[in-house]
């Protein structure tokens, strides 16, 4: 899964915004050739308020009861069907 590869990367001591950098780019290289069909990631409009704040997005998930967990169990089952292992040249 992508996060056993981030920190496997992360543990050998390696700069985080490199480690996450290069697995992201590896996840993405995998989505765009895979034949699978993985999960897309929702998007919501998030607008920059007068008073420089942000609103919209998932502001209405995270005020709901256990919003955040649903949220997380989404993440969570979304990332475990990205299959695991090295991404094939």
């Amino acid at each position: 899964m992508f996060w056993s590869r981030l920190f496997s990367l992360r543990a050998r001591g390696d700069n985080p915004g490199e480690v996450a950098r290069a697995v992201h780019s590896a996840w993405l290289t995998e989505a765009i050739h895979n034949k699978t069909p993985l999960p897309r990631i929702p998007i919501r409009v998030v607008r920059e308020n007068e008073d420089g704040t942000y609103s919209g997005g998932f502001d209405s998930l995270k005020q709901r009861p256990h919003g955040m967990s649903r949220a997380a169990m989404w993440w969570e089952a979304a990332l475990n069907r990205v299959p695991d292992g090295p991404v094939e040249e």
